[in-house]
């Protein structure tokens, strides 16, 4: 995983895997760095485009980065998910956190 930032967005980029072992190494200095560090980012883009395996913690760290822009005021977005991850999204009833860009 990594964050970059950007001039009102954090962008944290999954490659490879988002299962619980990755996760449990780096959720909590995340979210640190993300929502109480950094108060001046309006929004949080998750990028899953190089993601090639999740789990359930991957669901829950992914409910937890939600739940806690809800909190902190701030937009969340999910981009760069491929059809077979869009399904699995609509199926976790997580879809309307998916960006579309054309």
């Amino acid at each position: 995983m990594k964050v970059v930032l950007g001039e009102n967005t954090i962008n944290i980029n999954v490659m490879g895997e988002l299962t619980s072992k990755q996760i449990r190494t780096s959720i909590e200095s995340i979210i640190e760095e993300i929502y109480n560090k950094n108060e001046q980012y309006s929004k949080l883009v998750l990028n899953l485009d190089s993601i090639k395996k999740i789990d359930v913690e991957g669901v829950l760290f992914i409910e937890s980065l939600h739940k806690t822009a809800i909190e902190k005021h701030k937009d969340f977005k999910i981009i760069g998910v491929n059809n077979d991850m869009e399904n699995f999204f609509e199926i976790i009833k997580l879809d309307n956190l998916l960006e579309h860009f054309q």
